[in-house]
């Protein structure tokens, strides 16, 4: 028999990528363990349902007190950390859950583990992004960011050497842990995933045939510098036969809508997914980073669609292609014009090819068998 608490500053019913993962967890961990008696979550997220295999969601708000906040205003866990620490010492008692799951980021509530191993509970911290060596967030230009990067290199060997078990997203991710090799023994990695349950609902085809001879591309979620399409949209003027539609938030890198550019403005993921089945090709933009990765790329391979990576760093390297490299419809290209007409031609050729491929190892409740199999690891 087990007890579990998660802890999460992001948490459904937030609608983000950081409360996905953990909140698929939660939900389903019932229905994958029936030895599970007790299942509670904690967050900062304001409540308002109830999930049927979950017994409590407790809502935590964020005070914004304590003195790590002062330093480190970049990550919501310094100032959640405070109002933890008093949760626990009033709520918690001496071995009333087996396990505490603990998710980032935000990641300096991951200071409330020595709390749990005083209280002879077991914790689990995942880390859903690198922290302290993360390459984006690396800034070595002043005396002041020296010493910051510092800190937070111990901050994070001390949440490693504290916890019971690790969790990553990928190798590269592990890699960039500090002094990872000391902690091999107790890191396990669980890559995030598509959905199954949602996928129940969405009527996935071997292929989406083009409507009037136009090929249609897409790309759902957020645009950022370093991961943007400018490149790719001036290369679509040589291809009468091809549009493209972006899915989210409206973005400073597509400029204006045009007969080949459409924006479709932020949807739900559900909505979102239903309206992919409509596209032939999805596709990726990434900085070229090797822990890099996206959770839509599970999502593309679970609707079967031919995928379209352009990055600015090397072709076929990092965990995007460890992920993709068995997929049968991938196609690269380097972030420049040559490379993206050069394959732009190939879609051409290839649209109408069927796709079947077994998803699986790619959904979320893969997954969380993995979790469960450390959750029974003595």
């Amino acid at each position: 028999m087990m007890k579990i608490l998660f802890i999460a500053y992001y948490f459904e019913p937030y609608s983000g990528v950081g409360a996905k993962r953990i909140s698929y967890w939660a939900k389903h961990l019932r229905r994958i363990e029936g030895n599970v008696t007790k299942c509670d979550v904690i967050t900062a997220v304001p409540q308002n349902q109830k999930f049927d295999n979950i017994d409590n969601v407790f809502y935590l708000a964020n005070t914004n007190q304590g003195l790590l906040r002062k330093f480190i205003k970049s990550d919501k866990g310094a100032s959640w950390i405070f109002d933890l620490k008093k949760y626990v010492k009033r709520n918690i008692q001496k071995n009333g859950y087996d396990f505490v799951v603990l998710t980032g980021d935000p990641f300096l509530h991951f200071f409330i583990v020595d709390d749990f191993k005083k209280l002879g509970i077991k914790t689990i911290i995942d880390f859903r992004d690198p922290f302290a060596n993360n390459p984006r967030g690396i800034a070595k230009n002043t005396l002041i960011k020296k010493a910051k990067h510092f800190v937070l290199r111990k901050i994070e060997n001390y949440f490693l050497s504290k916890a019971n078990y690790i969790i990553s997203v990928n190798q590269y991710c592990v890699e960039l842990f500090e002094n990872y090799t000391k902690y091999l023994h107790k890191i396990k990695i669980i890559d995030n995933g598509y959905n199954e349950q949602i996928f129940k609902n969405i009527n996935v085809q071997s292929h989406c045939k083009s409507e009037k001879n136009i090929i249609k591309l897409s790309y759902a979620g957020k645009l950022y510098k370093d991961r943007n399409p400018q490149v790719f949209l001036k290369c679509l003027r040589s291809f009468s036969d091809i549009n493209f539609y972006h899915i989210g938030e409206q973005s400073e890198y597509i400029e204006s809508d045009t007969k080949q550019i459409k924006s479709l403005g932020f949807m739900s993921y559900e909505n979102t997914l239903q309206l992919l089945t409509t596209f032939d090709v999805c596709m990726i933009f990434t900085s070229g980073y090797s822990f890099e990765s996206t959770t839509k790329i599970f999502d593309y391979i679970a609707l079967n669609k031919i995928i379209f990576i352009v990055t600015d760093g090397e072709v076929k390297t990092g965990q995007i292609y460890q992920i993709t490299k068995g997929y049968p419809a991938v196609y690269w290209a380097n972030n420049n014009s040559n490379d993206i007409e050069r394959v732009l031609k190939n879609i051409e050729k290839d649209i109408n090819k069927d796709i079947f491929f077994n998803s699986y190892k790619y959904s979320r409740e893969y997954g969380l068998k993995q979790l469960v199999e450390i959750l029974h690891d003595k």
